[in-house]
Formats: structure tokens, sequence, C-alpha cells
């Protein structure tokens, strides 16, 4: 009985911790998907000397990889999907919005800006970019 009771107390313990790294790694998934985005419109600058060359209204998906995060995820596996939110000839801010299993996580959304500022959006209180990016 102490031993099952010995476990338990462990597992309570390991369990939520366990939850918070798996969180953390897909957040850190999402930034670099961002930042893998962020690369592509970069190119895309490069490509046709604007940001908003051929991309439609936003919010939109991006006209190219990556879509999601994990970079390799459909639609209905993602667990952020990446937005295209404010773009111009010479500026865009790009969004990891939040899905599925990572819904409810505390840092909310993340921002990322052609000027290079990483922030977050919709998190819950407390939280800064600094705590999540």
């Amino acid at each position: 009985m102490i031993a099952v009771a010995i476990v338990a107390i462990i597992g309570m313990i390991a369990y939520p911790s366990y939850l918070e790294y798996i969180r953390e790694t897909r957040r850190a998934n999402a930034t670099m998907a961002l930042m893998s985005l962020a690369a592509q419109m970069e190119r895309h600058y490069t490509e046709n000397n604007a940001y908003d060359q051929g991309i439609a209204a936003v919010p939109v998906s991006p006209p190219f990889n990556p879509k999601y995060s994990p970079v390799d995820a459909v639609a209905a596996d993602a667990e952020y999907r990446l937005l295209i939110t404010n773009i111009g000839s010479d500026s865009y801010t790009i969004l990891a919005q939040r899905t599925g299993v990572q819904a409810g996580d505390n840092c909310g959304d993340f921002q990322f800006t052609q000027a290079g500022i990483k922030d977050i959006i919709n998190q819950s209180a407390g939280m800064t970019a600094g705590d999540c990016w």
C-alpha cells in the first residue's frame, strides 16, 4: 500500500511537468515555423520588391509553406495555424494561432513582424513574450 501511495505521489508531481514540457515543445515548433515563414516572406520580397505582391487580403494563409505547425501537419492535426495578419509593400505581421491540442495554452498566439519584433497576443494574465518565446 505504501508503494502504491509513493507511485501516486510521484505521478501527481511528474505528470503536470511532463504536460508542460510537451506544451513547451509545441511552442518551440510554432516559433520555428514562424521563422521559416518569415524567411519565405523575405524571399518573396526579394523576388517581388514588395511583401504584398500577389498575396490576397488578410488574414490569409500564406501562399507558400509552412501553413501549420508542425510544418508537416494537415489542418486537422495542426497545433498552430500560421496566418499573415497584416501586410503592406514594406511590412508584414505573421501569426501562429493556437488550435487543436494547443488551443488552451497560456502563452496565447505568437506574432512576428518584418522588423523582427516577437510578441504574443491572447495570452493568460501575467504571461509575457519573454516567457513564451
